[in-house]
């Protein structure tokens, strides 16, 4: 042990707390003395990287007017993504901090070199590397420079074969290049059939084209694999919902909400549904929640499932699905049973708005945008219908719900 060098550190560090060069060498320090200094260390480590993130924005904040100290900011980022992996330190949103601030600037050259910074230092980890690739990309994609996206999918596909097929398929699904999609996931299917994700993803895109039955089979497979898989069972209960098939969607909704509740533990009665909705959401995907809702308001229970509804939607402005199961329930099953019209152009609002922030965080997708404007149809808006349709008919002119809306308008 270096008593004396430690010593120095440590008023170093006290004049000076957020150095954390003086917490870095403080650290190794302490490790050099091995496990007997086990839990000093562990203290240690929690404040460096403290002191890193803290010189870390005060770079990032000088890299808003300038480029120049970004190499700074880099530097920080790469000493706790190298050393704090484990710990699940937020090293994706960091990087997607560095690279938003190239890409303001319109400074592609330096973004890039912050990702092959980062490939490099995950070179030793697959999982870390693969997550790096999918962020770096995405950025990318949603820049003024989509061809440099699809450079590093075509590089991470080469580096990793097996695994990054699937989710090079899925880009491609949110990207609506619907038929490259279909052709990656079937080749990933087929060479990997245990592929779950890959099934999940192909059963999501082929039901955009009413191949209902071939979806089942592949969600089926999943299931047989993993009962509770909580995105499979999503799909399939709304695939259910599209065929009417309720009780089926009833019968594998059930159990399922069941298994969560018990590993929850939560109580068997709550003092309002607020409460209620507060505890389960923090348990229970959202997704399966609101199917539990939209069937309970199909058999019946309109009032609680209408609010339940009501919070979820204000709890996830931002998640787009969530936006979407709450407005194919007022869809479905509120407007259907309101008769009063001062309710009824409540729940009209409610259902347009829900549909309208959908559609907004997913850019008018042609399939969704096709059944908002189904939606605006049916509820005597002629004019925005057109504009609706015609957004899914310049897209995708075969898609099956195009065609249907055009022979109704």
């Amino acid at each position: 042990m270096n008593v004396e060098a430690e010593k120095y550190l440590r008023k170093a560090i006290l004049y000076h707390s957020t150095n954390a060069q003086y917490h870095h060498d403080l650290m190794d320090l302490i490790a050099s003395d091995g496990e007997a200094r086990k839990e000093d260390l562990k203290q240690q480590k929690e404040s460096t990287i403290e002191a890193h993130l803290r010189e870390m924005q005060y770079f990032l904040s000088l890299a808003a007017k300038s480029t120049e100290p970004m190499s700074q900011g880099m530097v920080h980022w790469l000493f706790f993504l190298d050393t704090y992996y484990k710990k699940k330190i937020r090293y994706i949103e960091t990087l997607q901090e560095l690279q938003y601030k190239q890409m303001n600037v319109n400074n592609c050259q330096v973004a890039k070199t912050h990702a092959e910074y980062a490939l490099t230092i995950a070179q030793e980890n697959p999982e870390l590397k693969m997550r790096i690739y999918e962020e770096v990309q995405e950025i990318f994609s949603n820049s003024s420079y989509p061809n440099m996206s699809e450079e590093y999918w075509q590089r991470a596909l080469r580096e990793y074969p097996n695994e990054m097929p699937t989710k090079y398929g899925i880009h491609l699904y949110e990207k609506e290049r619907y038929k490259d999609a279909m052709k990656v996931l079937q080749e990933q299917i087929n060479r990997c059939p245990h592929d779950l994700m890959a099934k999940i993803a192909f059963a999501k895109i082929i039901v955009q084209w009413d191949r209902f039955d071939e979806a089942k089979s592949l969600l089926t497979q999943v299931l047989k694999q993993v009962p509770n898989h909580p995105l499979a069972v999503t799909d399939m209960v709304l695939l259910f919902i599209k065929t009417k098939e309720f009780d089926k969607a009833q019968t594998l909704l059930s159990p399922v909400l069941k298994h969560y509740r018990s590993l929850a533990s939560l109580p068997s009665s709550f003092e309002s549904v607020s409460q209620q909705c507060t505890a389960e959401m923090e348990s229970i995907p959202i997704p399966l929640l609101c199917l539990e809702c939209y069937l309970l308001g199909h058999f019946g229970d309109l009032q609680q499932s209408n609010e339940r509804m009501l919070i979820y939607a204000d709890r996830s402005l931002s998640n787009w699905f969530i936006n979407y199961l709450v407005a194919i329930h007022f869809r479905d099953n509120t407007l259907i049973h309101t008769a009063r019209q001062s309710n009824r152009i409540f729940w009209l609002d409610k259902t347009e708005q829900c549909f309208r922030n959908a559609l907004l965080l997913i850019e008018d997708r042609a399939y969704f945008a096709c059944e908002f404007a189904q939606f605006l149809f049916d509820t005597g808006n002629r004019r925005e219908t057109m504009v609706f349709w015609k957004t899914a008919k310049d897209k995708y002119p075969d898609m099956p719900c195009v065609q249907r809306l055009h022979f109704d308008a």
